[in-house]
């Protein structure tokens, strides 16, 4: 019998793992330019367009690869390292619970530090898969997140 489209679930760590095939490390950390890197948001921050569309729009394609799914950018911030910000979203944004800015979980910060894929299992039984995001130089410069609702 012949699967329909519906009947086939990609796993979440294949669709991380097809997501940073096409997400740029390198435009990631162009996006914000030099004098905003410790901006808290509001009117005043600037980002590079280019880049910020860039990776928007990969976001967007890998939230289709999977149905339920919601792709996020992280960076860390360099004037509080413990914290991070959300620094890309694809349209969905709202169905992750963890704060757009403020303390990074456990589970991002190894995926930061070791550079090696994470889950957490949030409190309203959705969960999220960190993967880390690599610039040419395969250093980390953040966290790729597809953030599952629960079912």
């Amino acid at each position: 019998m012949k699967k329909s489209r519906k009947d086939l679930t990609i796993p979440l760590e294949e669709v991380a793992r097809i997501g940073l095939l096409f997400l740029d490390g390198d435009a990631f950390e162009k996006v914000l330019p030099e004098k905003c890197l410790t901006y808290h948001g509001g009117d005043d921050l600037d980002y590079n367009e280019e880049e910020f569309n860039q990776l928007k729009i990969t976001l967007m394609k890998i939230e289709r690869i999977r149905a339920g799914v919601a792709a996020v950018l992280w960076r860390r911030r360099p004037d509080a390292p413990e914290n991070g910000e959300v620094l890309v979203a694809a349209s969905t944004i709202n169905w992750t619970p963890i704060n757009r800015v403020g303390p990074l979980p456990k589970q991002m910060v190894r995926c930061l530090e070791e550079g090696k894929p994470t889950r957490l299992k949030h409190k309203d039984g959705s969960h999220s898969l960190f993967s880390p995001l690599l610039n040419s130089d395969a250093e980390v410069v953040g966290v790729f997140e597809l953030h599952e609702k629960a079912s």
